[in-house]
């Protein structure tokens, strides 16, 4: 007589999850989340007029969602170094899935005489947005002198 007729089969995966083993054992591919990503790329920075305190730089960038979903509310930091104090540019209306928004601010004036400063444009600078890559928020480039 076999002992095991009549009983049913489990299978086991180790390091699959629940949901596999319930399944049947393969490849496990689960999806990522569905969430916002926000990127940031400085389109032209422009030294500006001098003056006593220092230079102005116009920054021209644009932020993009490539996420699948909306981001809320953020802050945009804008910082120049050496010599620059950062500049926050709040965007209280979040951007939309797949949007890409075009801003300028001007930075300044700073900077130390005769060296060329590095702009540094953050996007999401407050940490407030959970995304898929939190590693493409920041977009830095020296100013033309």
């Amino acid at each position: 007589m076999n002992r095991m007729a009549g009983m049913r089969h489990a299978v086991f995966c180790l390091g699959m999850s629940l949901l596999t083993i319930a399944t049947g054992c393969g490849s496990s591919n689960p999806s990522q989340p569905s969430l916002p990503d926000l990127t940031v790329t400085i389109t032209a920075l422009t030294l500006g007029p001098c003056v006593l305190g220092g230079c102005t730089v116009l920054v021209d960038y644009d932020v993009e969602n490539l996420g699948t979903i909306d981001a809320g509310p953020f802050d945009i930091s804008i910082d120049g170094s050496p010599g620059f104090s950062p500049i926050t540019t709040p965007v209280p209306g979040g951007l939309t899935a797949g949007s890409l928004v075009s801003f300028n601010d001007v930075l300044g004036p700073g900077g130390i005489a005769n060296v060329a400063p590095t702009v540094d444009v953050l996007a999401d600078s407050g940490l407030v947005i959970a995304e898929s890559d939190e590693n493409n928020n920041l977009d830095s480039q020296l100013v033309p002198y």
